[in-house]
């Protein structure tokens, strides 16, 4: 190897090897003495040094959220006072669809909308 360069370095250029890409593994949320919530990112990288904590302070009055959705499942574990209201038609709620979600749905879950759509033609 020449010198100055270590097995990460791209020879092609002598250049230092492209940082890893930050992407976000999970987000540890816990209930701070403040009343409010602290946050902390963690990476899929151990270049990338978790961050945090990020200070919430206490809400006031109850946040409105998507009975079923994940901001409902939040705010009941992390005792967030909130309001439920209902979803909208399930109709509407498919036409909507962001196609990013549909992407990662596919990804975590292969052939989900064939599935569903089977489903949906037997019934």
């Amino acid at each position: 190897m020449a010198h100055g360069m270590d097995a990460r370095t791209r020879p092609e250029r002598g250049m230092a090897p492209k940082a890893a890409k930050k992407e976000l593994e999970h987000i540890r949320v816990a209930e701070a003495e403040n009343g409010g919530h602290t946050a902390h990112h963690h990476f899929t990288s151990f270049e990338h040094p978790p961050e945090g904590p990020h200070i919430f302070p206490e809400m006031e009055g109850k946040h409105p959220v998507v009975k079923g959705s994940l901001f409902h499942h939040l705010a009941k574990h992390l005792n967030i006072p909130h309001s439920i209201i209902e979803e909208k038609e399930p109709e509407m709620a498919e036409k909507e669809q962001d196609p990013m979600e549909e992407e990662m749905e596919e990804k975590v879950s292969p052939g989900i909308h064939k599935k569903v759509a089977k489903m949906e033609e037997e019934e």
